[in-house]
């Protein structure tokens, strides 16, 4: 039965343990500078491809650390479609039996329990994937939690690329106008994580809106740097003056329960965009 996910600290992030994977097999790597050295190319390829193995599986635990992370912070989640943990533990098992098989010299046997150790070293160490379970119903408010955790999924996606585009632009007005409508819209989110049927009535916005957002500001970061001037600058300022009045207007609609007059809104914002080409 899946389980929730195991809710961490902001503060506490994803953690440093995974790390300690990329040293512990650094002896490898002597190993493998050493046979090429003295031109062991059998020994060669296996001491690479464990110390190899081990890395990518130290890779794959921050990964699944880093998803479970931005999980835990969120009343919504899917299950990661990867199984960062087990691919770990398989990369784990397969480094342990070259190492003792083909390395070593030991019995295949042997092998095969050096590799049974790790995968389960690893598993004991960090567990499994959780998988998502929700413990709610929210059938009754017209959308599936899929659609719920899509939205969300795909709303964070946008502002994570707005909040990038923002780092390349220089002008400090236009950094701290796009940091209000990323947190502003954090908020939007919040609301409709504790009221689902929010969604239906935040939808058209939150695709309007975003993508509108996410394509202007990607734009302007790129075009800025090869054509800084004027005129570039304030449509810019002008589009986001835009942006930011409509969402001022959706947070106050949601606080209120209150979808009037916003669709023509988000119908004339739409419109600039288009007429930007932005969308």
């Amino acid at each position: 039965m899946p389980t929730p996910y195991r809710q961490l600290n902001k503060k506490e992030g994803p953690g440093i343990g995974p790390l300690l994977l990329y040293f512990l097999p650094l002896p490898l790597l002597l190993v493998a500078i050493a046979s090429l050295l003295s031109g062991n190319i059998s020994k060669l390829i296996y001491s690479g491809a464990a110390l190899g193995l081990t890395w990518l599986a130290a890779w794959f635990l921050r990964q699944g650390a880093k998803y479970e992370w931005i999980a835990g912070k969120r009343k919504w989640a899917r299950a990661t479609r990867v199984p960062w943990r087990f691919s770990a533990a398989v990369f784990v098992a397969t480094a342990a039996f070259i190492i003792t098989k083909m390395l070593a010299g030991l019995p295949f046997l042997v092998g095969v329990i050096s590799a049974g150790m790790g995968f389960a070293g690893v598993a004991l160490r960090y567990g499994f994937d959780p998988q998502y379970d929700s413990n709610q119903d929210v059938s009754r408010f017209g959308v599936t939690t899929e659609e719920v955790v899509e939205a969300l999924d795909e709303a964070e996606a946008h502002l994570v690329q707005i909040e990038a585009s923002s780092k390349q632009i220089g002008n400090n007005e236009l950094k701290i106008r796009l940091g209000r409508i990323v947190s502003k819209t954090r908020s939007i989110l919040s609301i409709i994580e504790d009221d689902p049927k929010d969604l239906r009535r935040a939808r058209k916005f939150l695709k309007v809106y975003l993508t509108g957002a996410k394509n202007v500001s990607s734009q302007y970061a790129r075009t800025h740097q090869l054509q800084d001037n004027e005129t570039l600058e304030q449509n810019f300022r002008n589009v986001l003056e835009s942006i930011e009045s409509v969402i001022e207007e959706q947070h106050g609609k949601l606080l209120e329960n209150d979808a009037l007059d916003l669709d023509v809104k988000i119908e004339v914002l739409e419109a600039q965009l288009k007429h930007e080409g932005i969308i």
